[in-house]
Protein backbone atom coordinates (compact mmCIF):
# COMPACT_ATOMS: atom_id res chain seq x y z
CA UNK A 1 0.00 0.00 0.00
CA UNK A 2 1.28 3.57 -1.03
CA UNK A 3 1.30 6.24 0.57
CA UNK A 4 -0.31 9.25 0.05
CA UNK A 5 1.93 11.68 -1.92
CA UNK A 6 2.42 15.92 -0.17
CA UNK A 7 0.13 17.66 -1.80
CA UNK A 8 1.76 21.62 -1.10
CA UNK A 9 2.22 23.79 2.11
CA UNK A 10 0.21 26.02 3.54
CA UNK A 11 1.97 28.23 5.71
CA UNK A 12 5.47 27.39 7.92
CA UNK A 13 5.32 23.98 9.99
CA UNK A 14 1.90 23.14 8.38
CA UNK A 15 1.86 20.64 5.71
CA UNK A 16 -1.64 19.16 3.69
CA UNK A 17 -2.23 15.91 2.45
CA UNK A 18 -5.15 14.48 0.44
CA UNK A 19 -5.47 10.58 1.22
CA UNK A 20 -6.58 9.10 -2.42
CA UNK A 21 -8.90 9.86 -4.59
CA UNK A 22 -11.93 7.94 -5.10
CA UNK A 23 -12.23 6.21 -8.41
CA UNK A 24 -15.22 5.46 -10.40
CA UNK A 25 -15.93 3.21 -13.22
CA UNK A 26 -15.35 5.41 -15.94
CA UNK A 27 -11.90 6.02 -14.26
CA UNK A 28 -11.20 2.59 -15.02
CA UNK A 29 -12.55 1.29 -18.13
CA UNK A 30 -9.82 0.34 -20.83
CA UNK A 31 -6.82 1.49 -17.92
CA UNK A 32 -5.11 -1.76 -16.20
CA UNK A 33 -2.26 0.50 -14.71
CA UNK A 34 -3.32 4.08 -13.39
CA UNK A 35 0.00 4.91 -11.38
CA UNK A 36 0.65 5.52 -7.93
CA UNK A 37 -2.82 5.91 -7.04
CA UNK A 38 -4.20 4.31 -3.42
CA UNK A 39 -7.37 2.50 -3.54
CA UNK A 40 -9.08 0.75 -0.33
CA UNK A 41 -11.88 -1.50 -0.25
CA UNK A 42 -14.40 0.54 1.25
CA UNK A 43 -13.75 3.36 -1.44
CA UNK A 44 -14.33 1.04 -4.14
CA UNK A 45 -17.72 0.52 -2.76
CA UNK A 46 -19.21 3.83 -2.65
CA UNK A 47 -19.58 4.38 1.05
CA UNK A 48 -16.77 6.91 1.46
CA UNK A 49 -17.89 9.89 0.20
CA UNK A 50 -14.44 11.62 -0.33
CA UNK A 51 -11.00 11.31 0.96
CA UNK A 52 -9.95 12.37 3.88
CA UNK A 53 -7.94 15.24 4.57
CA UNK A 54 -4.99 14.65 6.99
CA UNK A 55 -3.01 18.45 8.00
CA UNK A 56 -0.08 18.34 10.12
CA UNK A 57 1.29 21.19 12.31
CA UNK A 58 4.79 21.23 14.15
CA UNK A 59 5.74 24.07 16.49
CA UNK A 60 9.64 24.30 17.45
CA UNK A 61 9.94 20.90 15.76
CA UNK A 62 11.93 19.71 13.00
CA UNK A 63 9.71 17.53 10.69
CA UNK A 64 11.44 14.71 9.34
CA UNK A 65 10.41 12.22 6.65
CA UNK A 66 10.38 9.39 8.96
CA UNK A 67 8.20 11.28 11.41
CA UNK A 68 6.01 12.28 8.99
CA UNK A 69 5.74 8.51 7.61
CA UNK A 70 5.53 7.31 11.09
CA UNK A 71 2.20 9.48 11.53
CA UNK A 72 0.87 8.67 8.28
CA UNK A 73 1.55 5.12 8.67
CA UNK A 74 -1.03 5.92 12.08
CA UNK A 75 -3.21 7.35 10.12
CA UNK A 76 -3.94 4.83 7.74
CA UNK A 77 -4.68 2.70 10.69
CA UNK A 78 -7.08 5.18 12.21
CA UNK A 79 -9.04 5.63 8.56
CA UNK A 80 -9.11 2.01 8.54
CA UNK A 81 -11.10 1.69 11.77
CA UNK A 82 -13.40 4.42 10.92
CA UNK A 83 -14.22 4.88 7.23
CA UNK A 84 -16.34 8.49 7.80
CA UNK A 85 -13.49 10.23 9.05
CA UNK A 86 -13.39 13.63 7.25
CA UNK A 87 -10.21 15.34 8.76
CA UNK A 88 -7.64 14.15 10.91
CA UNK A 89 -5.58 17.42 12.53
CA UNK A 90 -1.59 16.21 13.96
CA UNK A 91 -0.49 19.47 16.11
CA UNK A 92 3.28 18.06 17.15
CA UNK A 93 4.84 20.45 20.04
CA UNK A 94 8.20 20.85 21.55
CA UNK A 95 8.33 23.12 24.73
CA UNK A 96 11.90 23.57 26.38
CA UNK A 97 10.34 25.61 29.10
CA UNK A 98 8.46 22.28 30.63
CA UNK A 99 10.81 19.56 32.68
CA UNK A 100 12.50 17.04 30.59
CA UNK A 101 9.50 14.18 30.87
CA UNK A 102 6.67 16.46 30.01
CA UNK A 103 8.62 18.35 26.53
CA UNK A 104 6.89 16.75 23.72
CA UNK A 105 3.47 17.14 23.10
CA UNK A 106 1.11 15.75 20.17
CA UNK A 107 -2.39 16.26 19.86
CA UNK A 108 -4.78 14.48 17.42
CA UNK A 109 -8.56 16.10 16.21
CA UNK A 110 -10.67 13.67 13.61
CA UNK A 111 -13.10 15.12 12.54
CA UNK A 112 -16.00 12.70 12.10
CA UNK A 113 -19.60 12.67 11.53
CA UNK A 114 -21.00 13.95 15.16
CA UNK A 115 -18.87 14.90 17.94
CA UNK A 116 -15.04 15.29 16.93
CA UNK A 117 -12.75 12.77 18.70
CA UNK A 118 -9.78 14.64 20.26
CA UNK A 119 -6.80 13.39 22.14
CA UNK A 120 -3.24 15.01 24.10
CA UNK A 121 -0.40 13.73 24.98
CA UNK A 122 2.78 14.87 26.37
CA UNK A 123 5.88 12.93 26.95
CA UNK A 124 9.85 12.88 27.13
CA UNK A 125 9.45 11.34 23.93
CA UNK A 126 8.59 12.55 20.76
CA UNK A 127 7.75 8.82 18.85
CA UNK A 128 6.44 7.97 22.31
CA UNK A 129 3.88 10.94 22.62
CA UNK A 130 2.59 10.69 18.84
CA UNK A 131 1.99 7.07 19.45
CA UNK A 132 0.11 6.80 23.14
CA UNK A 133 -2.22 9.75 21.15
CA UNK A 134 -3.13 7.69 18.17
CA UNK A 135 -3.93 4.85 21.04
CA UNK A 136 -6.22 7.48 22.63
CA UNK A 137 -7.77 7.97 19.51
CA UNK A 138 -8.36 4.36 18.60
CA UNK A 139 -9.70 3.18 21.66
CA UNK A 140 -12.32 6.53 21.28
CA UNK A 141 -13.08 5.17 17.75
CA UNK A 142 -13.42 1.57 19.07
CA UNK A 143 -15.90 3.09 21.81
CA UNK A 144 -17.87 4.78 19.14
CA UNK A 145 -18.40 2.06 17.30
CA UNK A 146 -19.45 -0.51 19.70
CA UNK A 147 -21.75 2.32 21.01
CA UNK A 148 -23.41 2.12 17.60
CA UNK A 149 -23.25 -1.57 17.13
CA UNK A 150 -25.85 -1.74 20.33
CA UNK A 151 -27.64 0.57 19.48
CA UNK A 152 -28.59 -0.95 16.14
CA UNK A 153 -29.11 -3.90 17.50
CA UNK A 154 -32.03 -2.64 20.13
Amino acid sequence: MEMPTNIGSVGSGMREFCGRRRRTRRDTQGLRDLGPTLSLDFAESGLHPSAMKFILTTHNVTLTKAIEDHILALIWKLESLDRFAINARVMLEHDTTKPSEKQFKCSVRLEVPGPDLFAVDTEAELYSAIDLVFKKIEQQIRKRHSKFKTRAFR
